[in-house]
């Protein structure tokens, strides 16, 4: 490694430390679908509420955040407690709580499935954390791999709660497809990482074994920082990703992804500067 490869990182790292300690707080939270899970003491409630917000993650944040906001509003008329909700409910009590919903590729089946096999989980396990360990090989997943086949297992327990209401929806990703899987990550982010922005709670995954949850914002400042030379998310080009944040912040790879993210997010900021800088490192290097 010559000296100018040995400077890289460090001067990545301070780049990013720039943009962390500018943007990771929670005043930069909206428009984030992350606002409705903070709202919640309880891990159990913050489990259902991070599992709606995270599922409905596709698309224009606006309509993220529209569809969340609906759904969440049919638990709070049924009761102040998500989770209390939703482990009262049969299939028929969640498809009558459900009638009406839609989001893009998704209606009341979905969202009724969701809920039924959310309350299932918690009520069998007590927590979804719990239900992740049962699903996961003994001790914390410490490589990609076994946090893949964790959530596989855990995303088919899921689908089975769901009475066939979740079959051959896209609502719930089959990580061993080999797909990016950004809902699901982020999902797990949400519940891994406990700071001053993301709320915590779960103790089957530590954070070093997260893996960064990669949209279209991501995938083009992870390029722009060198990780990765592909045009299109997958789990692979994810894992990838992780590895170069890795670098920067071992014991916690998924650090930035909050505030980088902001950056083409957040309505009052601009991904642009970010981007030059980073061309500007990786020439000088």
């Amino acid at each position: 490694m010559t000296s100018s490869e040995a400077a890289a990182p460090k001067s990545l790292r301070l780049l990013c430390d720039r943009v962390y300690d500018r943007y990771h707080d929670i005043g930069f939270m909206e428009p984030d679908p992350l606002q409705f899970v903070v709202d919640y003491p309880s891990l159990r409630d913050r489990e259902v509420v991070g599992m709606v917000a995270s599922a409905f993650a596709l698309g224009r944040v606006a309509g993220i955040n529209a569809a969340v906001a609906n759904a969440l509003a049919r638990l709070r008329y049924a009761g102040p407690s998500p989770s209390a909700v939703v482990a009262s409910l049969d299939p028929r009590a969640a498809c009558e709580l459900a009638e009406g919903f839609a989001y893009r590729f998704f209606g009341a089946e979905q969202l009724a499935g969701l809920l039924l096999a959310i309350g299932r989980l918690q009520r069998e396990h007590g927590t979804l954390d719990a239900a992740f360990a049962a699903s996961s090989a003994p001790g914390l997943p410490t490589s990609p791999a076994a946090l893949r086949e964790g959530l596989a297992l855990f995303t088919t327990h899921l689908r089975h709660a769901a009475d066939g209401m979740l079959d051959g929806s896209i609502l719930i990703p089959d990580p061993s497809l080999g797909g990016a899987c950004k809902r699901l990550l982020l999902f797990l982010r949400w519940m891994v990482r406990h700071d001053s922005v993301d709320p915590g709670g779960w103790l089957s995954v530590a954070p070093s074994g997260l893996i960064v949850p990669v949209d279209t914002h991501m995938l083009k400042i992870a390029t722009a920082l060198g990780f990765t030379r592909c045009r299109q998310a997958s789990w692979r080009v994810s894992v990838e990703i992780t590895e170069g944040f890795r670098a920067l912040a071992p014991d916690d790879p998924v650090r930035y992804d909050f505030s980088l993210t902001r950056l083409g997010i957040h309505p009052d900021l601009t991904e642009t500067w970010f981007l030059d800088a980073c061309r500007t490192l990786r020439d000088a290097s």
